[in-house]
C-alpha cells in the first residue's frame, strides 16, 4: 500500500490561535562581513608617479627678436644684421637702431649664448658678443629658423637688459664703476674656466703676441691661441682691418685656416678695433686650430688691448674660449704698461712783469643835497550843482539801411577744383617686392687681368653673396667689416656690413673685389652667384637700413593658382523668363 502522508507540522511554540499569523516578509540578510584588505603591492611594483609639476617659465620663445619687417624671413635677415653689429660694437644694444626694430618683450634675447662653462647655448652671459653671433648663425640652419627654441627663466639671471627701459638706469649704475671691465663669477665645477674666476692650471693661458717674421715693410706677429679653441675676441690698441694680401702696407689681421669646421666665421671691424671668430659645423659649435697673425708696418705700433672692455659691453675685449671654457689670461695679472708719454717740452721763461698800475683816481665829489619836496597845490573850490536833465524824448522811428548800390552777381563764382589725391607712399622693400624702387642691379668691372670689382645701383649697408669662391672675395672699401661665414645651404658665403651705424655706401661705390686669374669676363661672375632661396630666405642678399632689395634673378616660386569656381547650375545659367505681356485693350 502507498505510504501514508506525513502528519501536519505543529505550529511554532510562540504561535497562538488568538494572535495574527506571523509576517511572511523575508527576514533581513545577515550583515555583510568586512572586505579583506587589498593585497599589498609586490616589492617589484613601481611607486606611484608624483603629480606632474608645471612647466618651467620660458622667455625668448623662438627668438623672434626683430619685428619691424613685414614677415618672418625679412625679420630674420634684419636680426642677423643687428646681432652682428652689436657683437662688433658698431651698434650699441641700447641704441635707437636696435630699440626701434625690436620686440620689447624680446629685447634681452640678443644675449642668447655664453661659454659652455656657465651654460652655453640659450644661457646669457650679460652682453652680446661673438658667442651670440655664432648662435644666431646656427639658428639659420635649424628647422623654421629657430622654431621651438627658448630660454629658461631660471637661466636668465645674467641678462643685463630686460627691456629698453633699463638702458638708462644701467648706464647710471655703470658711471660709479671704476673698473675697465668686470666679470661676475659663479661657482664652477672642477676643471671649468670662466675668465679670471678660476686659477686652476688648466685655465691659465698666455696670449702675448710673438714675433713671427719680418719683411721689408713691417713685422708679422702670431697670437698664441690654445689648441681646439672654440671662440675668441681680440681687441687691438690701434685701428685694424682684415688683411687682403700677403704683402700688406697697413695694420691688418688675418686667420690662417687649420680647421675641420665648416667655417671659422672670422670678422674684423676697423671702427671698433675688434676681431672675433666663432667656428661652427652646421648648427653646432666646432673646435678649430686656425692661427691668428697681425701685421704692424715699420714705424707704427699695434698690440692686444687687455685692459678695456669690448666696445658697448663690460666683459674683457680680449679673451679666448676652449674646451674648459673662457681661459684665464696670464696678462690679466699685470696689464702691460702703457708706452711712455712724450717728453714734456721745456717751459718757456716767464713773461716780463707788467709796469706798476697807476694810483687810483680820487673819488668824484658828492652831488649837492636835493631840495625838499614842494607842498601840494591848493584844492579848487567845489563846482556848482548841474541843472536838471530835460524830459525824455519819444523814440524815433526805425531807420532802414540804405540800399546797396552794387547789384548782386547773377550767379556764384565756381569753386576751385579739388586738389588731386596724394600718391600713396612707396611700399617697404623686401626681397620679394618687385616694385621699381626695390629693384637692385649688380655690375662687375674688370680693373685688371683677373681682378673684378662689384658695385650696385642702390645705396647699400649690408651684403651677403653665395655661389662665388668666398676665399677670393674681399672688401673693396675701408669702412667695412667683412668675413666669410657658413651658409645654411652648405659651403661658405661672403658677408660685409658698414662699420658705422646708420651709414651706407652710395650707389655705384665699389663694394667687393674678386681675384681669380681663371675668370675671363664679368658675365661669368654674375652667372656664378646663387639666387636661390632656402627656408624662404635668399642665400644672396643686399640690404639698406635693414630692408632687403629684390634681385630680378631670385628664384621665387609663383603662388599657387586660385581654385576654380564650381560650374553654375542649369537653373542659374539662364535668366528667368519675362512676365507675360498684358492683353490688348478691347475696342
Amino acid at each position: 500500500p502507498p505510504p501514508s502522508p506525513p502528519p501536519p507540522s505543529p505550529p511554532p511554540p510562540s504561535a497562538s490561535p488568538f494572535l495574527p499569523p506571523p509576517s511572511t516578509s523575508p527576514s533581513p540578510p545577515p550583515s555583510a562581513l568586512p572586505s579583506p584588505p587589498p593585497p599589498s603591492a609586490s616589492p617589484s611594483s613601481p611607486p606611484p608617479s608624483p603629480p606632474s609639476s608645471p612647466p618651467a617659465p620660458r622667455i625668448c620663445e623662438n627668438f623672434r627678436i626683430v619685428n619691424s619687417k613685414s614677415n618672418l624671413q625679412a625679420n630674420f635677415i634684419a636680426q642677423i644684421d643687428l646681432i652682428m653689429k652689436i657683437a662688433l660694437g658698431v651698434v650699441d644694444h641700447c641704441s635707437a637702431t636696435v630699440v626701434d626694430n625690436t620686440d620689447a618683450d624680446q629685447f634681452q634675447c640678443f644675449d642668447m649664448a655664453s661659454s659652455a662653462a656657465v651654460g652655453g647655448d640659450f644661457v646669457p652671459d650679460g652682453e652680446v658678443n661673438v658667442l651670440d653671433y655664432g648662435r644666431q648663425i646656427r639658428l639659420q640652419s635649424m628647422e623654421g629658423l629657430g622654431e621651438g627654441t627658448f630660454m629658461l627663466e631660471s637661466d636668465a639671471s645674467r641678462l643685463r637688459y630686460r627691456s629698453p627701459d633699463q638702458c638708462e638706469s644701467r648706464r647710471n649704475l655703470e658711471s660709479t664703476i671704476h673698473h675697465l671691465w668686470t666679470v661676475q663669477c659663479v661657482d664652477l665645477a672642477p676643471g671649468l674656466c670662466y675668465f679670471d674666476c678660476s686659477e686652476e692650471p688648466t685655465c691659465l693661458h698666455s696670449i702675448a703676441p710673438l714675433l713671427n717674421r719680418s719683411t721689408a715693410s713691417g713685422e708679422w706677429y702670431s697670437v698664441p691661441l690654445p689648441l681646439n679653441w672654440t671662440a675668441f675676441s681680440l681687441l687691438f690698441t690701434h685701428s685694424v682691418k682684415q688683411c687682403d694680401s700677403n704683402n700688406p702696407v697697413e695694420r691688418c689681421v688675418s686667420l690662417i685656416e687649420d680647421s675641420d669646421c665648416d667655417n671659422d666665421n672670422f670678422i674684423v671691424s676697423s671702427t671698433t678695433k675688434l676681431a672675433i671668430a666663432a667656428p661652427s659645423n652646421g648648427a653646432a659649435k666646432c673646435a678649430s686650430n686656425s692661427e691668428v697673425q697681425f701685421f704692424v708696418p715699420n714705424g707704427q705700433h699695434q698690440n692686444l688691448d687687455l685692459v678695456h672692455a669690448k666696445p658697448g659691453g663690460f666683459l674683457p675685449g680680449t679673451w679666448v674660449e676652449a674646451g674648459p671654457g673662457v681661459l684665464h689670461l696670464a696678462e690679466w695679472f699685470a696689464p702691460p704698461t702703457t708706452p711712455p708719454s712724450p717728453p714734456t717740452p721745456p717751459s718757456s721763461p716767464p713773461p716780463p712783469s707788467p709796469p706798476p698800475a697807476p694810483p687810483p683816481a680820487p673819488p668824484p665829489p658828492s652831488p649837492p643835497p636835493s631840495p625838499p619836496p614842494s607842498s601840494p597845490p591848493p584844492s579848487s573850490p567845489p563846482s556848482p550843482p548841474s541843472p536838471p536833465s530835460p524830459p525824455p524824448q519819444p523814440p524815433s522811428p526805425p531807420r532802414h539801411p540804405p540800399p546797396d548800390p552794387s547789384p548782386p552777381p547773377p550767379f556764384a563764382p565756381p569753386s576751385p577744383p579739388p586738389a588731386p589725391p596724394k600718391p600713396p607712399p612707396p611700399s617697404v622693400c623686401t626681397y620679394d617686392n618687385p616694385e621699381e624702387h626695390c629693384l637692385i642691379s649688380l655690375s662687375w668691372n674688370e680693373i685688371s687681368a683677373g681682378v673684378f670689382e662689384l658695385s650696385a645701383d642702390r645705396p647699400t649697408d649690408f651684403l651677403q653673396i653665395y655661389g662665388l669662391d668666398a676665399s677670393k672675395v674681399s672688401a673693396a672699401t675701408g669702412d667695412a667689416s667683412a668675413f666669410t661665414g657658413t651658409s645654411a645651404a652648405g659651403g661658405n658665403h661672403f658677408t660685409m656690413t658698414h662699420s658705422d651705424d646708420g651709414a651706407s655706401w652710395s650707389a655705384g661705390t665699389p663694394l667687393v673685389t674678386y681675384t681669380d686669374a681663371t675668370v675671363m669676363n664679368a658675365s661669368t661672375l654674375l652667372a656664378s652667384i646663387n639666387y636661390e632661396l632656402l627656408n624662404e630666405v635668399p642665400l644672396t642678399l643686399f640690404l639698406n637700413g635693414g630692408d632687403a632689395y629684390h634681385l630680378s634673378s631670385y628664384a621665387i616660386p609663383s603662388p599657387p593658382p586660385l581654385p576654380s569656381s564650381p560650374p553654375a547650375s542649369p537653373l542659374s545659367s539662364s535668366p528667368p523668363p519675362p512676365p507675360p505681356s498684358p492683353p490688348p485693350p478691347s475696342p
